[in-house]
């Protein structure tokens, strides 16, 4: 198990997953909880990849292919109360904050809210129905024991199919996301998990929205840790493009005044979903170069020049055509070209890693 490492001499700290899963936060005053220092990003790597293998995330772990650079966060999610019920994500969430106890990343949990019907985010605020899900979750999360991130809601304000059961619902979102938080509070793990609010830009503009009944989506400063988001097109984060245009806000436009809103709340970014889209990497070389210099390239200065994102995970998937018609395929082990340059990326100073 790696550990915080002072190097006295160089002024500088090096920084591994450890380094915030156990251990209280290094710089309590001034960060938010498992916030790193500016200039520090966590490496995750999403477990949602499609792939028929034992481990969803044996691809992208072996294309990295080296212990130095593994990812420093892994992400599961977990619907309430799920299509097919809750049993099979209870198991899973406790085999997964086992390994994350036997291998040392930070786990992130997301909690999406469905049913067969539809969204469920309006029942759980008002209600007791899935209220046993939520303490079963709480408990076998008591009972890691370290340090996690729990993003509530993800892409709160998408709406129409594909979106969260057709999309959550104003203010009733607010209202449940506060009611998780306090659950975990008063179960005394207000210290142990960080808790993420995430927008994804092909949403509506309407995150910071406030009327007569309230935040629309907003949940407020005491009860957000992170902000989150999700870009998967290059048009969600490409600095060569404009944040307006002729029709309004570009998608590029409404990833940035999200941005400007952490940055205004002084929280820092988690991007849990983020992958390849439309890209289709393959062996070929030059399609290879294409790829980086199309998504990836662009992908890595968007952090570069945006300091309050603080960490991302990606998705290695093969996207099934059937529910995600031309995303494509977009595991970096494909390539070879794309794998070598994802390695040297990785093993930037920049990066957290296991």
């Amino acid at each position: 198990m790696h550990s915080l490492i002072r190097v006295i001499a160089a002024c500088t700290l090096v920084l591994t997953a450890s380094s915030f899963r156990n251990e209280r936060n290094p710089f309590p005053d001034t960060l938010a909880l498992l916030e790193p220092p500016d200039g520090q990003v966590y490496h995750g790597a999403c477990t949602m990849t499609y792939a028929s293998t034992a481990d969803p995330l044996a691809g992208y772990l072996g294309a990295l292919n080296d212990p130095a650079i593994q990812p420093a966060v892994r992400g599961l999610f977990f619907s309430v109360p799920g299509e097919r019920g809750p049993d099979n994500g209870f198991r899973g969430l406790k085999t997964f904050f086992h390994t994350a106890d036997s291998v040392g990343f930070i786990p992130e949990i997301s909690l999406f809210f469905m049913d067969t019907r539809g969204s469920t985010d309006s029942i759980i605020a008002v209600t007791d129905t899935y209220d046993w899900i939520l303490d079963s979750i709480i408990s076998l999360t008591k009972a890691y024991g370290g340090k996690s991130f729990l993003r509530i809601g993800g892409e709160f304000n998408g709406a129409g199919p594909g979106w969260n059961g057709g999309g959550y619902h104003p203010y009733y979102y607010v209202t449940m996301f506060r009611k998780i938080v306090d659950k975990y509070d008063a179960a005394g793990l207000r210290d142990s998990i960080a808790f993420n609010w995430c927008y994804e830009p092909d949403a509506a503009n309407d995150f910071d929205s406030v009327d007569q009944r309230g935040p629309r989506w907003y949940p407020g400063d005491d009860y957000v840790d992170w902000f989150g988001l999700d870009v998967f097109n290059s048009e969600h984060f490409d600095q060569a493009l404009p944040d307006s245009d002729r029709r309004g806000i570009t998608k590029k436009g409404k990833s940035e005044r999200f941005l400007a809103m952490a940055r205004a709340k002084k929280k820092p970014v988690f991007m849990s979903e983020t992958s390849a889209k439309g890209i289709n990497i393959s062996s070929d070389p030059q399609d290879g170069i294409n790829d980086w210099n199309t998504w990836f390239a662009k992908f890595w200065e968007f952090i570069a020049v945006h300091p309050e994102i603080k960490g991302f995970s990606y998705i290695n998937a093969n996207w099934p055509i059937g529910a995600y018609p031309g995303w494509g395929d977009a595991r970096i082990e494909n390539s070879p070209y794309v794998t070598a340059k994802y390695q040297e990326e990785m093993r930037k100073p920049r990066y957290i890693n296991l």
